[in-house]
């Protein structure tokens, strides 16, 4: 919900970020953490869906970009991937969440740094579960059990699985809080023809070809995003972090006098409606494009 504001208030705009689902390529989130941070732009609001989760959660509570890509770098899914029989299948991501935990301790989403959400989807329902409440290792680990590999999540009457499903890059949360400036990071910019590696990269690139167009939409909703072209990568090799570290780096580096006109230009007040009355464009930028 939008708060009110006196028309000669002057205060920075609030800065709402995004991290899109993609799998493996979410090690690109931390480069675009490390160029924003550069620059000297930090998000007061964060949500993440599926990888997107993971990555948000181990930001938020002080560790660093490159340390994350560190603790990343050696995992592959067999790593994060249980076995445990239910009806639904035989493997679950309980080791992801034990990996988040690992990382960040038993925290709660009132103990974060600023409000953080991540997207799930209720099978049961066919509708989307924002979760921000509780602890937060469980909820990013609910956030990317992506449904045909891994069982759903039973939590009373619910079934969850990734909120890739419903919003990959989960814009909503940050409009609902009345965010001055929302901008999401899609790991899945590229229309470049990519062949799979392999088959869990064949189920991820289905489900991202399933959720495409809804996810346009979506993101129009975005002030701004970074679009990133990743076809040349696996989605499930975690050798490449390095590569894709550099990619979102880069990227976010390129687009970041883009990134501060249209924050600055969501600033309240008289001053906001000035720069806003400068001019509009559309929310996107494909990365590598000029974005001036």
């Amino acid at each position: 919900m939008a708060r009110f504001e006196f028309p000669f208030t002057h205060r920075e705009p609030t800065f709402g970020l995004a991290l899109g689902g993609g799998a493996v390529f979410g090690i690109a989130h931390l480069g675009v953490l490390k160029a924003l941070e550069a620059n000297g732009l930090r998000p007061t609001h964060l949500t993440g869906t599926s990888i997107g989760a993971i990555m948000a959660s181990l930001y938020a509570f002080g560790h660093t970009p490159e340390a994350i890509r560190e603790a990343c770098s050696g995992l592959d899914w067999w790593h994060v991937s249980s076995f445990g029989w239910s009806k639904y299948g035989f493997m679950n991501n309980a080791a992801m969440g034990d990996f988040v935990r690992r990382q960040i301790g038993d925290q709660d989403f009132s103990e974060a740094p600023y409000p953080m959400a991540f997207m799930a989807t209720d099978l049961a329902s066919r509708k989307k579960v924002v979760l921000d409440r509780g602890d937060m290792a469980t909820a990013a680990m609910t956030s990317a059990c992506v449904p045909g590999l891994y069982s759903p999540i039973e939590r009373e009457d619910q079934l969850l699985v990734d909120g890739g499903l419903v919003e990959n890059v989960p814009i909503s949360p940050l409009k609902q809080w009345g965010v001055d400036f929302v901008m999401g990071v899609d790991l899945n910019g590229s229309t470049r023809r990519r062949v799979p590696g392999g088959y869990f990269d064949a189920l991820i690139t289905a489900f991202d070809i399933a959720i495409d167009s809804h996810t346009r939409t979506q993101l129009a909703e975005a002030d701004f995003v970074l679009a990133l072209d990743l076809a040349d990568y696996d989605r499930t090799d975690a050798g490449q972090s390095e590569s894709l570290f550099e990619e979102g780096y880069n990227a976010c580096q390129n687009a970041i006098d883009t990134i501060r006109k249209r924050r600055a230009a969501k600033a309240p007040g008289i001053l906001g409606q000035l720069r806003r009355g400068l001019g509009r464009s559309g929310p996107w930028l494909q990365a590598g494009s000029s974005g001036a």
